[in-house]
């Protein structure tokens, strides 16, 4: 059974409407993904400015979340609280070397509504130190194939040197 969508989907439609991309993410990917069954929140992500989305979102409760610490280094974080949504712009973690940028960029539709890359997610995964969700979305990009030049992008940052192999072997399979 799906989870309810409508709160998200009129979210998304709004943002279209203004003309600003928004992915989704995090365990909603999962789902989409068929790797988990529960969606704990709605996690879209965006490289549209704070700014552009909160004069977009008006008609929302928009609350500001707190999106510094030693392991988030987002440009922001807005919640709509009651709908369990969170929207994250300019994703980014700290990693081992510096602040690795995490694009948002599109994967595919599930339900007309649009995925973030699974590969984005792999490695954000990965440096939150969730390695059995990393594991399964490596295991879910072994099976189907990647992006080359979403790998492409995701190799320019500064990842730990396992996680740049990891990500180079996956093109050469």
């Amino acid at each position: 059974m799906i989870p309810e969508t409508r709160a998200l989907r009129s979210v998304l439609s709004t943002l279209q409407t203004c003309h600003l991309n928004a992915f989704l993410g995090g365990s909603g990917l999962l789902y989409a993904f068929g790797l988990s069954a529960v969606v704990n929140d709605w996690d879209l992500t965006t490289n549209a400015s704070k700014q552009a989305v909160t004069e977009c979102l008006q008609e929302f409760q928009l609350v500001e979340t707190p999106h510094q610490s030693l392991v988030f280094c987002s440009d922001y974080v807005l919640a709509i609280p009651e709908a369990k949504i969170e929207i994250i712009g300019g994703y980014a973690i700290r990693c081992e070397r510096d602040v690795c940028r995490l694009p948002s960029v599109f994967g595919r539709l599930w339900h007309d509504i649009p995925i973030a890359s699974p590969e984005v997610w792999a490695v954000a995964y990965n440096l939150m130190g969730r390695i059995e969700k990393s594991e399964l979305l490596f295991r879910h990009l072994q099976r189907t194939g990647v992006t080359k030049n979403i790998v492409d992008l995701l190799c320019r940052e500064p990842l730990p040197i396992e996680l740049h192999h990891r990500l180079e072997t996956l093109l050469a399979d």
